[in-house]
């Protein structure tokens, strides 16, 4: 699902109470984004359903109008988090105070990515100790 507006992010990310937000970052004039695009949707649609509870993702044109630009420049201003390099992932979650992990969703990163994430839905580990080494960009 698209997040195009300040709004939408207030309302879908920072008001979220419980759920694992993961927020895909491209642009359309990005061939990696192009040719990773499928399989994060597969992804996101495998453990979406699977969890429904758990987690949510999201994706957010940088290139796109002024409104999603808005988007980005806020999520520098409230993260702290400067989205340059696409395709790049955010983990976020309200528990924990914010992102948890950051990631380029490059076709070897969005497997590490998908197999940390049924690791912390399966329970077997928490959060923090899962992600906090997710930066690879």
């Amino acid at each position: 699902q698209p997040i195009r507006t300040i709004q939408e992010y207030e309302t879908l990310v920072l008001d979220e109470k419980d759920k694992l937000v993961i927020i895909r970052f491209h642009a359309p004039w990005c061939k990696v984004c192009k040719t990773t695009s499928v399989a994060f949707e597969r992804c996101a649609t495998k453990i979406q359903r699977a969890h429904p509870q758990k987690t949510i993702f999201y994706s957010v044109n940088i290139d796109g109008s002024k409104e999603t630009n808005e988007v980005r420049d806020l999520i520098l201003k409230v993260h702290g988090l400067d989205v340059r390099g696409v395709p790049m992932g955010m983990l976020f979650h309200p528990r924990e105070q914010g992102i948890v992990g950051k990631v380029r969703l490059n076709r070897k990163q969005l497997s590490v990515l998908k197999q940390k994430l049924e690791m912390y839905l399966q329970e077997e580990v928490d959060l923090i100790s899962l992600f906090g080494d997710l930066e690879m960009l």
